[in-house]
């Protein structure tokens, strides 16, 4: 969650060190593509159908895993899902 008007990120540590890289950059992302937003995620029920949310995923995404990069472990790991999520954390 976001509380902009402390200028914090929370980050819920009784998550995997995976699922904590990418709430951060999630959240980050947030703040980067809606400034104008006072958001909190309460992870209610309408997530999934929620623009800013989805857009805030693929920043994420596209954060942790720049496209080039992707491209590149993907053919060296040959597809492999499991080193790949090594590769990225």
């Amino acid at each position: 969650a976001v509380d902009y008007k402390a200028h914090k990120i929370y980050i819920n540590e009784e998550e995997s060190p995976q699922r904590r890289l990418f709430t951060a950059a999630h959240e980050l992302g947030y703040i980067v593509l809606h400034p104008e937003d006072d958001h909190i995620d309460f992870r209610n029920s309408s997530y999934n159908n929620n623009l800013k949310e989805r857009e805030a995923d693929f920043f994420a995404a596209s954060f942790l895993m720049p496209e080039q990069i992707f491209r590149q472990q993907w053919i060296k790991l040959k597809g492999s899902r499991e080193k790949l999520s090594s590769y990225f954390g």
